[in-house]
């Protein structure tokens, strides 16, 4: 009996040492004491975490006058820069196996930063027994200019803190960050003089299959990427991807993999912290939103010398019970048409003058020889709407479709550098200008009714004198 309680007193024994060096987590900063305005220094983040595995998290408040975050090594992790919080992270899907690491990177100190001591800190946050951990740093007091500055800024008690733990499950509490916003487009109120044709771009979508599960996981998670718009060179298209995320709560990231001559820019992150650097497109989660299905989206930039089959691999990682998860997304294959198939389009068509039949309309619509291609010539006088105007950048019409939710096929014209969308086609001007507040109804900022004598544009005014008919306000 007193054997069998000795080797129960060891088992006991040895679990509460386990649990003991887990939970033994210590991070300090180590960085120059002393600085001067306008030097860089290096700042180190030692981390003693034991045998912890699993997902963590880094946050540092940078005091005023310290900016410009450049990461040296983040020992695997997600490392970002915040300049408009001013605020240092770094983020591991898995922690690195080592008892004790070190982050570093680089810290600029303002030119204009006040003479005083300031103090750096944070928090690393941490997964123990499917618990979320916080250890505040003690601290990190650097004198910056002469010491005589001493008593002009207060820091806070150097008290050693400790981890305390929390009550909630594996959930990494959210970080308040800031995504980028899709690009507004620019509208134009002014009906150009110089006239150009309807050009409308084939629309194409590429969808994958749900990515297959890599980890052995035996949740449902799953996720998937689909392609919207023709991808162009000198164009841009839409990928959408979407999480099937089955229940799981806390720190996601999804990762994808772009081809030389691609970049992106954020459209819909759904909270997440949007990057694309080194050809990759990263949307980070602290805290999953609560809808089971997640789709976000962003847009494709292609260079103008890009053409060819291409594709896009990725993934979506997670955590499961303090365990790193990763669900592949199957590559998606595309083509890329070269750019100069719309400018050999547009040397084909015929001048824009011999197509009209009255001189009239040439004093207020001066003609170009050369305008963008017409599938089939229009006839006859006929009113559309227009949406939007861009001149430096260019969206898929498929993009407008689906953000205002326009179930008719909007196409797009090309004329003296501008990319105007058109939407709708109509032989009296009423009608246009009733689809006009339909469109308006459903977000679009300043569309207005846009006319065309024989697929030349031309004013609302010389259309209605043409077709005899009255205007509507």
């Amino acid at each position: 009996m007193i054997k069998y309680i000795i080797i129960l007193m060891n088992m006991l024994a040895l679990i509460l040492v386990h649990l003991f060096f887990d939970g033994d987590v210590s991070v300090k900063i180590n960085a120059p004491e002393k600085v001067k305005p306008g030097e860089e220094i290096t700042v180190n983040i030692i981390v003693t975490k034991g045998s912890i595995a699993g997902v963590g998290h880094f946050k540092e408040e940078l005091p005023s006058g310290f900016a410009e975050a450049n990461i040296i090594d983040a020992k695997g992790g997600e490392f970002k820069y915040l300049p408009q919080d001013n605020v240092v992270k770094c983020t591991w899907i898995s922690l690195p196996a080592e008892g004790e690491f070190t982050i570093s990177y680089k810290l600029k100190v303002s030119d204009a930063a006040p003479n005083g001591k300031v103090a750096l800190g944070g928090k690393f946050s941490y997964v123990l027994d499917n618990q979320k951990q916080t250890f505040d740093l003690p601290p990190f007091t650097i004198q910056v200019g002469a010491d005589e500055a001493l008593a002009t800024t207060s820091t806070q008690p150097e008290t050693p803190a400790t981890s305390q733990p929390e009550t909630s499950v594996i959930n990494t509490q959210p970080e308040t960050t800031t995504t980028t916003q899709p690009e507004t487009p620019v509208t134009t109120s002014q009906v150009p003089e110089t006239p150009a044709t309807s050009t409308t771009q084939p629309e194409t979508s590429a969808t994958t299959n749900p990515a297959q599960t890599t980890s052995g996981s035996s949740s449902n998670v799953s996720a998937s990427r689909t392609i919207v718009g023709s991808p162009e060179a000198g164009a841009e298209f839409t990928v959408e991807i979407t999480v099937k995320k089955d229940g799981t709560k806390g720190f996601a990231r999804v990762q994808e993999t772009l081809p030389a001559g691609l970049t992106a820019m954020s459209l819909d992150n759904k909270g997440g912290t949007f990057s694309f650097l080194d050809q990759k497109v990263k949307i980070i989660w602290d805290n999953l939103p609560a809808d089971e299905d997640i789709k976000v989206s962003y847009r494709v930039s292609v260079a103008d010398n890009v053409s060819g089959d291409l594709s896009i691999i990725g993934s979506f990682s997670y955590v499961d019970n303090n365990d790193p998860k990763k669900e592949v997304i199957p590559a998606s294959q595309f083509s890329v048409k070269p750019k100069s198939t719309l400018a050999s389009s547009t040397n084909t068509t015929t001048d824009t003058k011999s197509q009209n039949t009255s001189s009239d309309f040439n004093n207020t619509t001066t003609a170009s020889s050369k305008t963008n291609t017409v599938p089939t010539p229009e006839k006859n006088v006929s009113y559309k709407v227009q949406i939007c105007a861009l001149s430096k950048m260019q969206r898929g019409t498929s993009y407008f479709e689906s953000k205002y939710n326009i179930s008719n096929k909007v196409s797009m014209e090309l004329n003296e550098g501008w990319r105007k969308y058109i939407v709708g086609k109509y032989s009296k001007y009423q009608e246009a200008r009733d689809y006009r507040e339909n469109i308006r109804s459903k977000g679009v900022e300043n569309p207005f009714v846009t006319a065309y004598n024989n697929g030349k544009r031309v004013t609302v005014q010389e259309a209605l004198m043409v077709s005899s008919q009255q205007w509507v306000r």
